[in-house]
């Protein structure tokens, strides 16, 4: 299977064959689903952000947890990368997959 497009998503989620947790019909794309920010931990600072506008300083490291998780099927495995809009904002990161039992 390649990727799945916002069709087979859905598809998938009515079927149970993959599952999101707190799923919004909003986070769908032609070719994906955007998770959203549910907390932020920026190294240094004790407190943990989960609402309003995060500072970031540069060279900082910083922690970021999802509103949804993610349950793949036994023969695929979700690709987790990084808006393009943070890209753009210069932010590195070190993306991850989902796969099953994740």
């Amino acid at each position: 299977m390649g990727i799945l497009s916002d069709r087979n998503i859905m598809e998938s989620l009515m079927t149970g064959y993959i599952g999101i947790s707190d799923f919004s019909e909003r986070g769908l794309t032609p070719n994906g689903y955007d998770l959203r920010i549910a907390e932020i931990s920026v190294r240094g600072d004790p407190v943990i952000k989960r609402e309003g506008v995060v500072t970031i300083p540069p060279r900082t490291m910083f922690y970021v947890s999802t509103v949804e998780r993610v349950r793949m099927a036994g023969d695929i495995c979700a690709q987790l990368w990084l808006r393009t809009t943070w890209i753009r904002s210069t932010t590195c990161v070190s993306n991850t997959s989902a796969k099953k039992g994740s």
